[in-house]
């Protein structure tokens, strides 16, 4: 990392030097081998800077936002990221995934359209843009099989000459889905790992734990012998295929004792005495693949002792070195987290002639529906944060899982793909966006690979960056805010000369592009200033926006998220006091995109409706318990400030500016309700203030989300009393609500329902007998069930038990041969159809 104090003397230095003109070089992808730019002076910066936008709120996704200009460099007070494009680092190889069996399978078997769109999501421009793909030589535990096979498994008999080798059941969906990818892109580089070799050459004498039969000193055995040759006839069988592996790994996380899917242990010694003979085939074949050591975790002490035992072998035996290319690094040791860069740099400075690479890491059920966090936390550590410290790659594991991570043998672990495929749909998981800030931009060009340029941040407990420049002269940077909490204003300095200034959310990412053929105008979009969502009930809301452009032919279409729109998509609205009204009803909970468009002008925003259904009751003491009840799922993790959270409590049965906040301590001061607390108490409540209101704000401070009105059953409904009557007839169960206003008898309807899927509901009738609702008891299906009582607000569709002392229960009627009566149930009231 370049010092402050330095780098004004660096730049003079470095100026002297020339560095590879790319100026013939089209922007189209094509086949090439990777190298480094020819001598040449730098491209000026172009006048205007592309900004592109993640933020963790989901409000904007891999969103184009205005062009910033630059400016002269002056301090600004603002946090700095430092820049020097005359400083060259190494270059970049890409970003990918592994295409497990898992993956394949789902590939194959869904929809035609929905494969497309998966496939256009991975590999296209305007999806993630991947180039690397990692593949299992053989299952790993994400498998659509019911067992685990290699390549040449014989029931227990050994095979040296390896004449059972066959790799035809990957040709069912594994390589069919590999091909599909090599005709989005051509240029697709392989890597790819066995997770073990065939049993019969293991201690074990099957696919899980062992090790290979082992040889000694620098004598291998017969099975590792027989192993060199089998990765090699794997790369031979690939190439058939059109499918050129360029890196190997001897086997997939080497220190791995047992696992109940295929695993197999490696040491030093063992992984000197295979290298080296696979080697020796690679050479002799001409062929460009080289070997990726390691291939496991690193951060934890135990880890790092035994990759330290690798690296010995590497720097001591010459011929091992050379056919050693690269080492590859998992991110799941407690570890990573806080030493990957120092550990990664220490890696590079060590070992100058191998590429460090970032092979596996996966989201999961552990790692929460926090999109924000797993953006950030992706960011940090396989992304942006690795490649900052010296790593050329970036692949995450499965590319497209089912939302339970799905299928997978041998393993209880719930982990996502880049892609969700839930049957219907392909959505896009956090990972995909780690990824793709940074892949999208920073591609190969004509065989030419970007390569990272020095840059630092002076605020690295916030913000990580890295900066790259293309063969096209582009230089892109890539910012992520990993703080939960603020967000950070961040001056981006080129060479000490230029800026840009750019606001970065909490756990959001930022991509700057500065492209080699100046723009002539800056791009403009259309950008959401500010929102409000009410809730009105469990299903209809109001939406509220105001906009970077007023305008009365503005056109709104609403999709789900990140769906491209149709006309049936478009949207109605009213357009008041230069805000735009919408009303959603009978929408369903989850997470929508709204397409703004005013002529050429565009522009996306991302909301999540959510899925709550909140109360408000009073305690036996007199406190009030908020019962929030909504599904974390639908993204309030990532939606709301930590700080954001709030209760409001009025006189009033809607919110405005003169409502009273609740969580403030015994001082006054804010007391912070956070995102995994799912109810407050109120232990001072006011008679004179009965409605509440939950009241979310984003983390970004661009919009509020609203509550319906909560308030207490009997602040809403006073008192009820309840009669069993035939009348005219017919058996009624009569329930009469005392202490509502005459004009709000209609809000309420009453409910008899059992815990199952016998439910009723009776609606109001003045005509009958004034607050006083009837039920037909006939309808009653059940015989010896006891039905709940329940009076439903309308408005939010909140229900309210009645309570044991609403009726007699002792009162029964009988009518046609058939006995109603009173029961309770826990202070509830109930009523029986007796058998």
């Amino acid at each position: 990392m370049i010092k402050q104090h330095h780098k004004r003397l660096l730049v003079m230095v470095m100026s002297l030097l020339f560095l590879q003109s790319c100026s013939g070089c089209s922007c189209s992808r094509n086949g090439g081998s990777s190298s480094s730019s020819s001598t040449g002076p730098l491209p000026p910066l172009s006048k205007y800077a592309e900004i592109y936008e993640t933020t963790g709120t989901k409000a904007k996704m891999l969103s184009r936002e205005n062009d910033l200009e630059w400016e002269d460099y002056e301090v600004t007070g603002n946090n700095e990221v430092h820049v020097y494009t005359s400083v060259d680092k190494e270059e970049l190889t890409g970003f990918g995934f592994a295409m497990t069996h898992s993956t394949a399978y789902l590939l194959q078997t869904m929809d035609p359209t929905l494969k497309a769109q998966a496939l256009q999501d991975l590999f296209t421009e305007s999806g993630a843009n991947l180039n690397c793909v990692r593949i299992p030589l053989g299952t790993s535990d994400f498998t659509y099989t019911s067992s685990f096979y290699t390549f040449n498994d014989t029931l227990g008999i050994s095979d040296y000459d390896l004449n059972g080798f066959s790799i035809e059941r990957d040709l069912e969906y594994l390589i069919p889905s590999l091909k599909e990818a090599l005709l989005i892109n051509p240029d697709l580089i392989f890597f790819a790992a066995p997770w073990s070799a065939p049993g019969w050459m293991k201690t074990t004498g099957i696919l899980r734990g062992g090790s290979l039969i082992e040889g000694s000193g620098t004598t291998p055995s017969n099975e590792e012998i027989s192993y060199a040759r089998y990765l090699f006839k794997a790369i031979e069988a690939y190439r058939v295929e059109g499918i050129k592996i360029k890196y190997i790994s001897l086997v997939n996380e080497p220190n791995i004792g047992f696992v109940n899917y295929p695993c197999m242990a490696m040491d030093a010694p063992q992984f000197a005495r295979v290298s080296k003979l696979l080697g020796q085939h690679i050479e002799a074949a001409g062929y460009d693949t080289t070997i990726m050591a390691w291939d496991h975790n690193a951060g934890d002490p135990s880890d790092e002792v035994i990759f330290e035992q690798w690296t010995e072998q590497v720097h001591e035996d010459e011929e091992l070195s050379k056919y050693i290319s690269s080492y590859g690094f998992h991110c799941y040791s407690q570890g990573w987290q806080d030493g990957h860069r120092d550990f990664i740099s220490n890696v590079r400075e060590t070992n100058p002639d191998k590429k460090v690479f970032i092979t596996e890491i996966t989201e999961s059920a552990t790692s929460g529906v926090d999109f924000a966090l797993n953006l950030a936390w992706g960011m940090k550590n396989v992304t942006v944060g690795p490649l900052s410290s010296g790593a050329s790659a970036a692949l995450y594991w499965n590319g497209v899982l089912t939302e339970k991570g799905k299928p997978i043998l041998g393993n209880t672990a719930e982990c996502y793909g880049l892609l969700t495929y839930d049957g219907t749909n392909i959505l896009r998981n956090p990972a995909f966006y780690a990824l793709a800030h940074n892949s999208r931009y920073l591609y190969p060009i004509d065989g030419v690979y970007p390569v990272r340029v020095d840059s630092y941040a002076d605020n690295e407990a916030k913000i990580n960056t890295a900066t790259y420049r293309r063969a096209d002269g582009a230089h892109v940077t890539v910012i992520v805010n990993i703080d939960a909490t603020t967000y950070e204003d961040v001056a981006v300095v080129y060479d000490d000369e230029k800026m840009v200034n750019v606001r970065v959310q909490a756990e959001s990412a930022v991509t700057i592009v500065t492209q080699k053929d100046p723009a002539t105008t800056p791009y403009t979009g259309i950008s959401v200033e500010n929102f409000t969502i009410t809730q009105q009930n469990a299903n209809n809301y109001d939406f509220e926006l105001e906009l970077s452009h007023t305008d009365s032919d503005m056109k709104f279409y609403r999709t789900r998220e990140q769906e491209p729109y149709r006309e049936q998509d478009l949207l109605t609205y009213t357009l008041e006091d230069g805000k735009y009204h919408f009303d959603f009803d009978d929408i369903a909970s989850g997470n929508y995109s709204l397409h703004m468009v005013l002529g050429d002008l565009v522009g996306v925003f991302n909301f999540t409706i959510p899925h709550m259904n909140p109360k408000a009751e009073t305690q036996e003491d007199g406190s009030v318990l908020i019962k929030f009840e909504f599904d974390p799922e639908t993204s309030w993790s990532s939606y709301c400030d930590p700080y954001g959270k709030n209760i409001y409590r009025t006189g009033k049965s809607y919110y405005d500016e003169t409502a009273t906040l609740v969580n403030v301590d015994t001082s006054g001061n804010h007391y912070p309700i956070y995102i995994i607390e799912e109810s407050f108490t109120d232990n001072n409540p006011n008679d004179d203030e009965p409605y509440y209101f939950i009241v979310l704000t984003s983390k970004n401070g661009l919009g509020t989300i609203i509550s319906y009105p909560l308030i207490s059953q009997e602040h809403l409904i006073g008192s009820t009393q309840a009669r069993l009557e035939v009348k005219n007839n017919v058996p009624y169960l009569i329930v009469k609500l005392i202490g509502v206003a005459d004009e709000n008898f209609e809000k309420f309807r009453l409910v008899v329902k059992d815990n199952m899927v016998d439910i009723h509901f009776a609606e109001y009738d003045a005509s009958l007998g004034i607050g006083e609702y009837y039920f037909d008891l006939t309808v009653l299906r059940r015989k010896g069930i006891w039905y709940d009582i329940l009076i439903e607000y309308k408005s939010n569709s909140n229900r309210y038990h009645l309570l044991v002392e609403s009726a007699d229960l002792t009162q029964a009627i009988s009518f046609s041969g058939e006995v109603y009566k009173f029961e309770e149930w826990e202070g509830l009231l109930k009523v029986h159809r007796v058998r």
